[in-house]
């Protein structure tokens, strides 16, 4: 049963991580290394109770699709909703891409073939990637071989956690580590992090998917797989999260949220940066594929049946395939662009459309489909939390001094490259001994 199940635990985690990965170092500095445990795995245990209520409302329901139930229990309203916003969650997903696209590419521009950071670097550096090797890939129909591709970005991110852990022998002896220096406990930073953190847990919306693939599937082989699925996630965000903190901490006590921005200059560094954005360039036009769909179903489906999209785009007329998919590879880029910092993007997402489709939709649909049920009051729980989650970190996230769209327009067309202590803080790093 449970060699089976291998594929649809390798697909489910893949999807998990993504670019919150380079923000969990961020995560814990900002919250405290106790504190953001608590956090990662109180929102890992929320995230199987979520997902786990939509697989037992769809099996209610007689729904095969996260759009069919929300359909069934509440209408095209109910529908209309979910779309909207998961394509504002996955949208979110798409500019934290392009900002990391933007970031590592000049970087490995500047490395590896002498170009200055000066003003053009990060738009042409854009402009060849999405010409090159975004859009082709966003313009196949069939994403198979691309969703193929899962299981050596899932190793590399098992290598990346491997390497930071690996660090810690190089690093400074432990007697020498300020241990009093590092956040341990830091409850201001809670509400611009545990958005972050939720939305590092997105497999709600892939639960029926992953379902209608096991061969034979039941309940208990998906429960199995969700379980196993949110446990690798932790693990590995609980790795990367402590050592990464530890590791950069000790040279530079503000961490970035761009985890390989910290990276110093060396062999293993650069190929793992090449790595991950190996990694980023094949997420990207898999996060196209769902967002496309949802626009279509939105805005050129008009009720009867609706088309199972999350497997074939074959049944959107190629017109609106391409207008559609122009359109969201040109105005991520914009925004990608535009934006400066990848936690806000991450924050201001997770906050708002993270919390309807992760928490909110969830327990109402659990509800609406099971009303007698022994579990409702977890339901009406995961209903508060959601909800409390969605009002307290979308107002903290727009109140935030380092949300100004004028400020950040403004940066980034001027394109401010990375600080100029940066390089030096990167030399006294290698300096002596290699700590990679």
């Amino acid at each position: 049963m449970a060699f089976k199940l291998i594929p649809s635990i390798i697909n489910l985690t893949n999807y998990a991580i993504g670019a919150t990965l380079m923000t969990i170092p961020y995560s814990f500095s900002e919250c405290g290394i106790i504190l953001s445990l608590f956090l990662v795995i109180f929102i890992s245990i929320i995230t199987i109770v979520a997902s786990e209520f939509l697989l037992q409302a769809g099996v209610t329901q007689r729904r095969t699709t996260y759009e069919t139930l929300c359909m069934s229990c509440f209408g095209s309203v109910g529908k209309a909703i979910l779309e909207l916003n998961m394509v504002g969650m996955m949208y979110g997903s798409l500019i934290a891409y392009v900002i990391i696209l933007g970031d590592l590419g000049s970087e490995l521009f500047h490395e590896q073939m002498g170009f200055s950071i000066d003003t053009y670097l990060r738009p042409f550096v854009l402009l060849i990637l999405s010409m090159v090797l975004i859009t082709p890939l966003c313009l196949k129909k069939n994403i198979e071989n691309l969703a193929n591709a899962s299981a050596l970005s899932l190793l590399f991110y098992t290598l990346l956690t491997i390497h930071l852990i690996s660090m810690q022998s190089d690093s400074v002896p432990v007697p020498i580590v300020n241990f009093s220096k590092l956040n341990w406990w830091k409850i201001s930073g809670l509400m611009n992090v545990i958005p972050i953190i939720s939305l590092g847990f997105t497999i709600q919306t892939q639960i029926f998917p992953v379902f209608n693939s096991i061969p034979d599937s039941n309940i208990k082989d998906m429960k199995f797989v969700i379980r196993i699925s949110t446990a690798l996630v932790s693990l590995c965000y609980i790795s990367v999260g402590i050592f990464g903190y530890w590791k950069f901490s000790q040279f530079n006590p503000k961490i970035s949220a761009d985890l390989l921005s910290m990276y110093p200059g060396s062999t293993t560094a650069t190929l793992m940066k090449i790595g991950f954005l190996a990694s980023v360039a094949i997420s990207y036009p898999l996060t196209v594929f769902p967002v496309r769909s949802s626009l279509y179903s939105l805005f050129f489906v008009r009720g009867g049946a609706m088309p199972d999209l999350s497997v074939d785009s074959n049944v959107i007329p190629d017109k609106q395939f391409n207008r559609i998919t122009f359109l969201v590879i040109i105005s991520s880029f914009i925004l990608g662009f535009i934006m400066n910092n990848i936690e806000i993007v991450l924050s201001l997402t997770g906050s708002f459309s993270g919390s309807i489709v992760l928490f909110i939709l969830p327990a109402l649909v659990y509800i609406k489909s099971k009303p007698i049920s022994k579990q409702r009051w977890i339901a009406n729980l995961l209903l508060i939390f959601g909800v409390t989650i969605l009002g307290l970190s979308f107002l903290n996230t727009w109140s935030s001094k380092d949300f100004s769209i004028i400020s950040n327009i403004f940066k980034r067309m001027v394109l401010i490259p990375y600080p100029t202590e940066m390089p030096q803080q990167k030399i006294n790093i290698t300096a002596g001994k290699s700590v990679f």
